[in-house]
């Protein structure tokens, strides 16, 4: 093992490999949970001497205690998505650096049943309410996750030249891919690349600068509020409503699947309702009758 190798240096060389081999949309990504929550704390500690005690208390002090439950929740969920992204630098450190034992941050285990705001389904008439409220860039964000069902960093992360006809390359929380898209995505897309260079932002905000990501977390919920929708409702539940919308309508679920960036085992595990549903639309077809 590389003599001395730090929690800080192992994060450097895990955001290399996440933009050589997934592109800097995940780079920046991981790289803002590693700036917030992981160098203050473990920057400084080696790699090779990490204990289960120490990453217990990292991970605990994630944790918001003010009293209020809806806090500590979305806190503990914050705590579980960056744990996450402490054990792949780690792991990654361990083989490059032949760590023997892992059981420090193997045995951290994360918080259980603390993710239930992205499980928020809009309904047709829900999601209508919320594009009759949103207005300029903010409409065209939303817009834009409601034709592709792409994740928030994958939109606020593209580039004009991102965009093909019938394509659009994102990069996130996967890797890169190219999502196939349908002719109103299409038409949608034609109309955000005009009058801009191939470099620039495809949905920058209203002042053509990227988004700030805190800011559009405001901004949504706010529009939210004002369309009524249930509270604790997110960017992500337009990735929720596009994935139910497209299984309804009888599309393959391993297209579906490499479309959105996710696995066929996951979405047939989080989405089983709306297959049932369809099943069953499958069934009354026939007609059967005694």
């Amino acid at each position: 093992m590389t003599s001395g190798l730090t929690v800080e240096k192992a994060c450097d060389e895990y955001k290399k490999y996440l933009r050589l081999e997934k592109g800097e949309g995940a780079e920046k990504t991981a790289d803002i949970r590693i700036k917030a929550h992981i160098k203050p704390k473990l920057g400084h500690k080696r790699v090779d001497k990490l204990t289960l005690s120490q990453l217990e208390n990292w991970r605990n002090g994630l944790v918001d205690l003010s009293g209020d439950p809806e806090k500590e929740r979305k806190s503990k969920n914050t705590a579980n998505r960056t744990r996450t992204v402490l054990v792949a630098v780690l792991n990654r450190a361990a083989i490059r650096h032949k760590v023997k034992d892992r059981s420090a941050w193997q045995d951290l285990k994360p918080f259980k049943d603390v993710s239930g705001v992205r499980d928020i389904y809009f309904t047709d008439k829900q999601k209508d309410r919320l594009l009759e409220a949103a207005t300029g860039s903010l409409l065209n964000l939303i817009k834009a996750g409601f034709l592709t069902g792409a994740r928030l960093s994958e939109l606020t992360n593209t580039k004009v030249e991102d965009f093909k006809p019938g394509t659009l390359r994102v990069s996130g929380k996967t890797g890169e891919r190219h999502i196939v898209l349908s002719d109103a995505a299409e038409a949608f897309f034609n109309e955000q690349k005009k009058d801009k260079t191939p470099k620039a932002w495809l949905l920058p905000r209203d002042d053509g600068k990227p988004w700030d990501r805190h800011f559009l977390s405001k901004r949504f919920r706010e529009v939210a509020r004002e369309a009524k929708l249930p509270a604790g409702s997110t960017f992500y539940s337009l990735r929720h409503w596009y994935i139910s919308q497209a299984l309804l309508a009888g599309v393959d679920i391993e297209l579906l699947a490499r479309n959105v960036g996710n696995s066929a085992q996951i979405i047939r595990k989080h989405y089983h309702k709306f297959l049932q549903d369809d099943v069953r639309d499958q069934i009354n077809k026939l007609q059967v009758t005694v």
